[in-house]
């Protein structure tokens, strides 16, 4: 009887660790590539449990030296597998709760990368929503009051045509002064030009689209794009007109518009050779 128990035994443990291994081999191969890996896979806690109950029952049968007599000593030997077989399966239900928190954890990791995701989302959309109302606000502003043309002496001009005349008319005469002299009398020309509310209010307009793309969080790359946009939606003109303005007025408007390239002008573009030393030179 010993021996044959000892074979059903061994049988049944090389059946449980054959059917584990391709119960094992079924769920790797089932999974795919971006797919998280548990940290302990069913197959082998299921052959873990089993074999090491064969193996108990098995020592048992092996170190027992007498006779087995079932009926008279069921409660010894109840004692023996149980005293052996309760640590270890309270060790691999240890390890099963390990592997759920592991799971839990990942889960919840997930979880938040998707929210963060989400928010970003959120954000990026509620940047775009606000930059396109204010670059349409700067546009149809400049549609209005800046670029409708009235026929002067038979030639067809915008308002923003015919400032950007008035402020370059004097670009030869500073041409030959200093730079402090050029500074001082191109500042003055320029103000005296356009200062007023027309052109004001289109500055205002223009300064906030800047300021809004350079105060967001969004990568510099991004903001240089959405700048990109909002330079190619204004007429040279109106670019010349901006740019020379903030260059005499606003300090830190100016170093945002030399650092996104937001003038984009050759150097006719400019009242002064000073100012478009400028906004030529080596980007903060």
């Amino acid at each position: 009887m010993r021996e044959a128990i000892a074979i059903v035994l061994v049988t049944f443990i090389l059946g449980v660790s054959l059917f584990s291994m391709y119960r094992f081999f079924i769920e790797k191969g089932g999974r795919s590539s971006d797919e998280n890996i548990p940290p302990i896979s069913n197959a082998l806690m299921v052959w873990l449990a089993l074999v090491i109950a064969g193996l108990v029952l098995l020592s048992f049968v092996a170190l027992y030296g007498r006779r087995l007599n079932l009926d008279n000593n069921i409660g010894q030997i109840g004692d023996f597998v149980g005293g052996l077989i309760n640590p270890v399966l309270s060790f691999l239900a240890l390890l099963v709760l390990l592997r759920t928190t592991l799971i839990q954890t990942g889960e919840a990791r997930k979880t938040t990368d998707f929210m963060r995701q989400q928010q970003t989302i959120l954000e990026s959309e509620k940047f775009e929503a606000t930059f396109f109302q204010l670059l349409d606000r700067a546009e149809k502003y400049c549609e209005i009051y800046l670029r409708t043309k009235s026929d002067e002496n038979g030639k067809a001009k915008s308002k923003a045509d015919k400032a950007c005349e008035d402020i370059l008319a004097r670009r030869e005469e500073f041409a030959g002064k200093s730079v402090k002299g050029q500074l001082k009398l191109a500042k003055a020309h320029v103000n005296a030009a356009l200062e007023h509310d027309v052109f004001m209010n289109f500055f205002f307009r223009a300064a906030r689209v800047v300021n809004f793309v350079n105060n967001s969080t969004i990568p510099d790359d991004d903001k240089a794009s959405y700048l990109g946009v909002f330079r190619e939606t204004l007429l040279p003109p109106e670019r010349i007109l901006f740019s020379n303005y903030i260059f005499f007025n606003y300090r830190h408007m100016r170093l945002l518009l030399r650092k996104w390239g937001v003038n984009h002008l050759r150097e006719h573009g400019y009242v002064a050779k000073v100012v478009y030393d400028y906004y030529d030179s080596e980007k903060d």
